[in-house]
Order: C-alpha cells, then sequence, then structure tokens
C-alpha cells in the first residue's frame, strides 16, 4: 500500500517541530518546487533560499516532496506532490564549521551576542520564526558574510546574512 499524504494533530508528537520547518516554506510562485516539503532520509526539509529549516522528525516517511494541504494551530495535512522536478541539494549550505558560537533565548539576544563577535545583520522575522518560544538555541558562525547554523530541540536552521551592499 504506498501512503499518499499524512495528517498531524496538536499535541502528536513532531506537530511542532513539523510547523517550525514550514515557516521556511518559499511563497514565491516561480519556484515551484521550494514551496513544497521535501522529506528526505528521515527528515523534513523547508527552504526558500535565504533559509533553511530541518528536522529529524519525518522518520518512517516516504522520501519524495510534499503539498501542505492545511496548516493550522490544531491540523497539519501533507499530500504527496506529483511533481517531476528535483529537490536542491540543501546539505551544500549547512555549516561545518564556525569561528564564533554564542546561545540565546530571544531574537534580539541573539541578534546582539552575533554583532558584537563581529557578525552580520540577520533577518528579524527570519529569527522570530527560528527561535522556539521559551528555548536557547546556539548560533555557529564564521563572519558576517557566511550562513548561520541556529540549532535547538526542534531542530536546525541556516539564515543567510542580511547583506549590507545589496
Amino acid at each position: 500500500m504506498k501512503i499518499t499524504g499524512y495528517t498531524y494533530h496538536k499535541h502528536e508528537d513532531g506537530f511542532a517541530e513539523l510547523r517550525f520547518v514550514l515557516k521556511a516554506l518559499s511563497t514565491d510562485p516561480t519556484r515551484e518546487v521550494l514551496s513544497m516539503l521535501c522529506v528526505r532520509d528521515g527528515q523534513f526539509i523547508a527552504t526558500d533560499r535565504r533559509r533553511l529549516h530541518v528536522t529529524d522528525k519525518a522518520e518512517g516517511h516516504e522520501d519524495g516532496l510534499y503539498t501542505v494541504l492545511a496548516n493550522t494551530a490544531k491540523l497539519i495535512v501533507l499530500g504527496k506532490a506529483e511533481y517531476d522536478g528535483k529537490y536542491p541539494n540543501t546539505k551544500q549550505v549547512i555549516p561545518t564549521s564556525s569561528d564564533h558560537t554564542a546561545s540565546a533565548a530571544t531574537p534580539e539576544m541573539l541578534q546582539h551576542c552575533v554583532s558584537k563577535d563581529g557578525g552580520g545583520c540577520l533577518n528579524h522575522q527570519y529569527l522570530l520564526d527560528t527561535i522556539p518560544k521559551g528555548e536557547f538555541v546556539t548560533v555557529a558562525f564564521t563572519d558576517e558574510l557566511s550562513p548561520y547554523l541556529i540549532s535547538h530541540a526542534k531542530g536546525f536552521a541556516v539564515l543567510m546574512p542580511i547583506r549590507g551592499d545589496a
């Protein structure tokens, strides 16, 4: 029997982690594949090319692309996508080393820690989407132009800094 979709309810294991990942789905209609959730090797993956959210809560799910049929405070419904395109290689943007690390509990604290260590500016809304309420996160980065790896209990995010010369 082929699985064609999944339903998650608010109090089920994995719901909060999936909500976290879905915040990074693209809303750009010209990038259809980025508006889909990728399941690969037991991970939920979403990116809009400026940020990447990943969690390991997809274990047992069929690899592939999924459309989000419903995403409310109490329910998430995913349907298997009939799409021939290929999802980007997200592994290549995940930093594997860093020169600086910091821990924080709020987006403001995180931005302050990053700035004082010579880092760049990060999109405030992306920080809000990345830091779960009441949880500490760890951020690792090399310099102001490199991707930032932000880790916490629900998964991890990679954020691209805002460039001042853009």
